[in-house]
């Protein structure tokens, strides 16, 4: 079948049922490929296209860039709207627009923003800068320098966040050499810095410098609170330490319930237990 050329400058439809709308040093190389307008642009994969912009390239089948400036749509059935320098490399990826971000695997999607990566597949990252969402499944709403490395990890925005734990969730919060970690498996931490949920189901609410290490652990606040024994909990307060089973520290600072002391509870300042069942 005959090839089409509308217009434009120097444009080349160069394969069978390729068509050329306008702009100038257009290229459709691929069959059933279609460049409306824009320059030096090369549609190459079979039925892919192209809106406009320059120097935007499609490889992969059925894949389609919009526009922009140096965008690769690489994976098959891959999108990129706009934006610059942006790859979509995965089977049917997703690239909205911003400026060098990478969707590498299936179905993985990259709504803006600059410099961020999709790796995963299903991985989604909504922008914000240097965001890195590797595992798969895995979603980043914004915030700068994120990473959500496993399964089902989710982190909703802030500053060098690193939520390792498979489901595990971070809301936001961290800092330059102050980042949030969850590497327990659905373990969770709502905001603050420099916060550590290190066993399955911990939690951490909110604060500076907690960290949870017990099964199902809870530290809701405060600052230097460890709760370490499995659903031991600290409510708040500052330095506080929990090792027993099913114990809490309430408040204050510098309490200690000891290792064995389960079921215990303090409240005060500078208090530490002295056996099991106590309050």
């Amino acid at each position: 079948a005959a090839a089409f050329t509308g217009g434009g400058k120097c444009n080349q439809a160069l394969s069978a049922c390729s068509a050329m709308g306008g702009g100038g040093y257009n290229k459709s190389c691929g069959v059933y490929t279609s460049i409306v307008g824009g320059k030096k642009n090369c549609a190459t994969g079979v039925c892919s296209f192209i809106g406009g912009g320059y120097y935007n390239r499609t490889y992969g089948a059925h894949s389609t860039v919009g526009g922009g400036y140096t965008n690769r749509a690489k994976g098959d059935r891959s999108f990129i709207g706009g934006g610059q320098n942006n790859q979509a490399c995965g089977v049917r990826s997703f690239i909205g627009g911003g400026t060098t971000n990478l969707a590498k695997c299936r179905h993985s999607n990259i709504v803006g923003g600059y410099y961020n990566y999709a790796c995963g597949d299903y991985a989604s990252v909504g922008g914000g800068v240097a965001n890195h969402a590797i595992g798969n499944i895995s979603f980043i709403g914004n915030g700068n320098g994120n990473r959500a490395l496993s399964l089902n990890s989710v982190i909703g925005g802030g500053h060098a966040n690193y939520a390792c734990g498979a489901c595990s969730f971070i809301g936001g919060g961290g800092g330059q050499y102050k980042s949030n970690i969850t590497r327990g498996i659905l373990s969770v931490i709502g905001g603050g810095t420099k916060n550590k949920a290190l066993s399955s189901e911990d939690f951490i609410g909110g604060g500076f410098c907690n960290t949870t290490a017990g099964s199902a652990a809870v530290v809701a606040g405060g600052c230097f609170n460890h709760a370490y024994g499995t659903t031991s909990s600290v409510v708040g307060g500052c330095c506080n330490n929990n090792y027993g089973l099913c114990s809490s520290i309430l408040g204050g600072a510098s309490n200690r319930i000891n290792p064995g002391h389960d079921s215990s509870f303090i409240i005060g300042t500078s208090l530490s237990s002295n056996a099991a069942c106590t309050t």
